[in-house]
């Protein structure tokens, strides 16, 4: 594509083709070596300077031809994305100016809304989505969304429940769990019941603790499906329930399934049913004590981990920081600064060390992406957490321990 813009600078369509690929391009993330790598060598980085030459592309392509209405939603994607929704915004309305049934356009522009949290604004533009296509699970998932991010939550869970016609969740794929009925709260309550994982390690620690409430209220046998990682952690938190991995699901006699995004929907439909926060996983109390003893030298300061980048690949650069940019923090005398950010991130602490001076302990013999179970039972013995929007933030608030969120 560059060789062709090169060498007949004056096609619109080479630049959108450009633009495209930019905006488009992300790394494959899917195992603990992915994550190694993206953020060793910074992908964030990378994807920001691809969406930053994408978007000067699609302007090149409109000032060749201003009347593209596909240009400008391709332009306000990449702007969405650079966390700048107000001007995408501006060129949504003009896609939109031009095409006033373009499905994709309106579906973005609700988006942009619900980034400045004007949710009325998003809810009449998913409305005008779904004028033009009835049909549309996916603006219809965002609209339920969009009633969650305001706290209308009995709306939003039931408009949740599409996501499973939408998302590609590998129990789905299990013939003998497909056949499993569906739990109903009122009339399944002494059935065995199969709580199915549908996303990240993060949302399963989050959405873990309506478990405890679950226990309280199902009298039958319940079985956890989880990441072979959780699965002591879970069996430790919770020893009512049994747990397994996708591979060794236990099927038994009239036995009901849910997903456990779902339990939303059956015990958080309202402000009020939301209890004050507390603990709900148990750390290993062995290797918990273990690190008191090994990193507990100057008990007077204050015992800190810092988690600093997310590699989610869609929005994993908004969520991120550099490790420099939050040098005031980590310059307190009063607190020890213990690094926590998963991957291989001795580059980026050492040139810190070289730039400030400062020095983040390392975890020794520490890997969270290969043992999580020692992982948390650090993370139990600190006395704070500082973290952006991660996985850290989750077992922080599962732990009990004070967790600031960047």
């Amino acid at each position: 594509i560059r060789k062709a813009i090169n060498e007949n600078n004056n096609i619109s369509r080479y630049y959108d083709s450009l633009g495209m690929i930019l905006t488009n391009h992300t790394n494959n993330i899917s195992t603990p070596k992915d994550i190694s790598r993206a953020v060793k060598n910074d992908i964030n980085k990378n994807r920001i300077e691809n969406l930053l030459e994408a978007e000067k592309t699609y302007k090149k392509s409109i000032a060749l031809f201003p009347n593209n209405y596909q240009t400008y939603f391709k332009l306000a994607i990449a702007q969405r994305l650079l966390d700048n929704p107000l001007e995408a915004i501006k060129n949504l309305r003009r896609s939109i100016n031009i095409n006033s049934d373009h499905l994709e356009s309106y579906a973005e522009l609700g988006l942009a809304y619900n980034d400045l949290h004007e949710f009325e604004k998003a809810h009449i533009t998913f409305d005008k989505a779904i004028l033009i296509d009835e049909n549309n699970k996916k603006i219809k998932l965002d609209k339920a969304t969009t009633y969650l991010f305001q706290g209308i939550f009995s709306k939003g869970w039931e408009g949740y429940e599409i996501r499973g016609e939408i998302l590609n969740r590998k129990a789905d794929s299990n013939r003998l769990i497909r056949k499993i009925p569906d739990y109903n709260i009122k009339t399944d309550i002494n059935d065995p019941l199969l709580i199915l994982p549908e996303q990240g390690i993060g949302d399963e620690i989050m959405f873990s603790s309506l478990l405890p409430e679950l226990i309280d209220t199902h009298k039958g046998r319940i079985t956890l499906v989880c990441s072979a990682r959780l699965q002591p952690i879970f069996q430790r938190s919770f020893p009512e329930i049994e747990t397994c991995d996708l591979q060794k699901v236990p099927i038994y006699e009239n036995q009901r399934k849910i997903y456990i995004c779902s339990l939303g929907r059956l015990l958080r439909r309202n402000q009020t049913d939301f209890k004050p926060a507390k603990a709900y996983l148990i750390a290993n109390k062995h290797c918990k004590e273990n690190f008191y003893s090994k990193y507990n030298g100057d008990s007077r300061r204050i015992k800190v981990g810092i988690s600093w980048k997310s590699v989610n690949p869609e929005v994993g650069h908004r969520r991120s920081l550099k490790l420099n940019s939050i040098s005031q923090i980590l310059s307190l005398s009063e607190c020890e600064f213990f690094n926590l950010q998963y991957g291989n991130t001795k580059e980026e602490t050492m040139l810190l060390k070289t730039n400030t001076g400062i020095e983040i302990n390392e975890i020794s013999g520490i890997d969270p992406l290969e043992n999580l179970d020692e992982y948390l039972a650090f993370i139990s013995a600190l006395d704070l957490i500082i973290t952006v929007d991660n996985s850290t933030a989750h077992i922080g608030g599962a732990l009990g321990i004070p967790t600031w969120v960047m």
